[in-house]
């Protein structure tokens, strides 16, 4: 029954006799030895408790009807005697109380002795094996139980820059001692040098076989655009060996240009592989429009190069005029590509749209290129050309212009001082009728005279204290004596110029 801890046979199931006795007594001693034995294979298994825990209850065995029994004799075989159960061990016994069942005992009653495996016992080891060393345990020499395989664990120093009386010294992580072999060695991200003996370099130069490098206040080596002697020097940014090749370096987005002694080019107008550049006073090159030594010169915003072709260049909104070789036109209205500009102080310059837009200076305008004088001499002397300088013809263009814009009537009345070919004749006019104007108010389509009344023009505009000029028998190929004659050209000059003898108003 549950609880109890006894197997029960009933015998109405299967008949009882004392030879099956003897066979169930063979089954329980036969289970008990290979419970024991399944027990002390387990105990060797585990080396950690080595214990066998028997089990809590007995199991109950029921035999059906279709169990085969054993066959019956009338006599009962002999049993030895080490096959037979302990007293101590459980015991089958025959009631007599007529019931028929087969009660197993506790071990209380007299019973044949069975041997027992005590609990809790470990396995015994052989006597010619030694035991098995348990690592928990420490040894018996007192050394750690740690495994002997296991490496020890390494001591850890500080990495540091200690200072002494003679100066700084790094103390190696590896040792914890100084370190007295000269090399480089990096710290907090910076690298220094250490000198033979082990002393950090401060302050000084540091010459080796690769190179140059400058140790700072504090030891570390400086890189990139620094100082030294007050003299900028530039060093790579992560070995700090000052370069060595003249060349161009970028640092911090800017262009610098360093010579082969790691000095950089500061405050210098300079050309290099035939290009012309400017270094401002900390060493970067200049770019866009700056000032060096009262004049101005546009660098392309990008390389540094100076722009020494002529033409318009934009700069941060503004436009420029830069002159063959790269200076900036400042302070004159100029003609660019047909089109009249004025240039400022600082060289911005702007489109003219407010210029005089008169007949007379319109028909000037296209002459401008011509390179012989035969049409208006002959309009106006009716006589062959004489194509040298021996033929002046500059009064006879401004005749023709003021014909060909139908104004002529405005000039007809200079004709009572002379030949209008003739330039005293436009000065007697002017002084006769007060015609002569202050420069700065001239306006275009007024006459302009040279010298000691040697040559005459006419005015297309003034602006910003200039005067732009349209004459006919002038440029290179006009002057006395060349064999050559002149042209109509565009010309600009200053008002105050001292070639202008004055400016009239017709």
């Amino acid at each position: 029954m549950p609880g109890t801890g006894r197997a029960i046979i009933r015998r109405d199931t299967i008949p009882i006799n004392k030879h099956m006795k003897k066979h169930l007594k063979r089954i329980i001693i036969s289970a008990i030895l290979v419970f024991a034995l399944s027990c002390s294979i387990a105990l060797a298994e585990d080396e950690e408790t080595m214990q066998v825990q028997a089990p809590a209850e007995p199991v109950s065995v029921e035999l059906s009807e279709n169990t085969e029994a054993p066959p019956v004799t009338d006599e009962p075989e002999a049993v030895p005697d080490e096959q037979l159960p302990s007293s101590d061990t459980l015991t089958v016994e025959d009631t007599s109380d007529g019931t028929g069942e087969v009660q197993q005992t506790d071990g209380s009653d007299t019973a044949e002795p069975v041997a027992a495996v005590p609990e809790n016992t470990a396995a015994e080891t052989p006597a010619d094996e030694p035991a098995a060393e348990d690592p928990s345990v420490p040894a018996s020499d007192g050394e750690s139980g740690s495994d002997p395989g296991d490496d020890p664990e390494p001591v850890v120093y500080e990495a540091k820059i200690i200072e002494q009386d003679d100066g700084l010294y790094y103390i190696d992580p590896e040792t914890g001692e100084i370190r007295t072999e000269a090399g480089f060695i990096t710290y907090n991200g910076k690298r220094y040098y250490i000198t033979e003996g082990g002393r950090i370099a401060v302050g000084t130069e540091v010459t080796l076989e690769d190179g140059t490098y400058h140790a700072g206040k504090t030891g570390a080596i400086l890189t990139g655009v620094h100082k030294w002697d007050g003299v900028r020097y530039y060093s790579g940014t992560t070995s700090g060996r000052l370069k060595s090749v003249r060349g161009f370096v970028m640092y911090n987005g800017k262009k610098y240009h360093v010579y082969s002694t790691g000095k950089i080019a500061v405050s210098k107008f300079f050309v290099f592989k035939d290009r012309k550049y400017i270094a401002g006073s900390t060493g970067a090159i200049l770019k866009g429009v700056n000032k060096w030594k009262s004049h101005y010169y546009y660098s392309n915003e990008k390389s540094g190069i100076i722009r020494v072709a002529q033409g318009l260049a934009k700069w941060d909104g503004k436009y420029y005029f830069v002159e063959k070789g790269g200076r900036i036109r400042v302070n004159q209205p100029f003609f660019y590509k047909s089109k009249p500009y004025v240039s400022l102080s600082k060289g911005w310059c702007r489109l003219l749209t407010n210029i005089n837009t008169g007949l007379v200076t319109k028909i000037a305008r296209r002459q401008v290129g011509i390179m012989t004088g035969v049409k208006y001499w002959q309009w106006y002397y009716g006589t062959r050309f004489v194509d040298t300088d021996r033929t002046p013809w500059c009064g006879a263009f401004i005749a023709w212009c003021f014909h060909a814009a139908g104004q002529y009537s405005r000039v007809s009345g200079i004709r009572k001082y002379g030949n209008l070919g003739y330039v005293p004749s436009y000065s007697r006019y002017a002084s006769a009728n007060g015609k002569w104007i202050n420069r700065s108010t001239a306006k275009g389509g007024d006459i302009i005279v040279f010298g000691n009344d040697m040559h005459v023009g006419i005015v297309e505009y003034v602006c910003n204290g200039y005067v732009y000029t349209i004459e006919g028998n002038a440029g290179p190929t006009a002057a006395v004596g060349c064999g050559k004659p002149g042209a109509v050209i565009r010309r600009l000059l200053k008002l105050n110029d001292t070639r202008i003898k004055g400016i009239l108003h017709v």
